[in-house]
């Protein structure tokens, strides 16, 4: 079974900055466990394990709905931290501004695939996540006071240019994404994101 989850591709503009920051991460806590730049993303909905029927069925309507006149602002902002049971488990950097323009992506999103009302009803926190903490590590101090000397530095801006359906294959290595469908989002002007 495909287990998917529908996205905003980082724009390719601002992957370096924030592998620049994974990197340092990592050279402050090896355990960091850095997400690749070709998989930063602004997850919209995860959809987990489906069909394969279910996941051909969505990928024909996501390739179905031609150009949207949509552009989704991308202004990278800070960095931040959730915790887990067992501490520090993943950190992100945030997006900054008005996020009307994510919310109608995520409205298209939950209109094509069919969202459940607990789901929409979730409180959305607009983030990339850029890496995990292995469970169980005991991270350094100065990897928190890096997150934190960081959570207001601006780590660029650009537009997001397509809406995604994505499988997921989890590997030892990492997770394995797959584009399978997208809806491009028509840019008119990025001179004023």
């Amino acid at each position: 079974m495909p287990r998917l989850f529908t996205a905003l591709p980082l724009p390719q503009s601002l992957k370096s900055n924030l592998s620049e920051q994974t990197g340092k991460l990592h050279s402050i806590y090896r355990r960091v466990k850095q997400v690749a730049p070709s998989n930063l993303h602004l997850t919209l909905r995860f959809l987990g394990d489906v069909s394969v029927h279910d996941a051909d069925r969505l990928s024909e309507l996501f390739n179905s709905q031609g150009d949207f006149d949509l552009q989704v602002p991308c202004r990278l902002r800070g960095l931040g931290s959730f915790s887990g049971s067992d501490g520090l488990s993943v950190i992100w950097c945030g997006l900054h501004g008005d996020f009307s323009e994510i919310e109608t992506a995520l409205k298209l999103v939950d209109s094509l695939i069919g969202t459940d009302e607990n789901q929409i009803n979730r409180k959305f926190h607009p983030h990339i996540t850029l890496a995990r903490i292995r469970k169980g590590a005991c991270p350094p101090k100065a990897l928190f006071q890096y997150v934190e000397s960081h959570k207001e530095i601006n780590f660029g801006q650009d537009l997001f240019d397509r809406i995604s359906l994505f499988s997921s294959e989890l590997k030892p290595e990492g997770p394995v994404y797959t584009e399978l469908a997208a809806i491009k989002l028509i840019i008119t002007n990025n001179g004023d994101i």
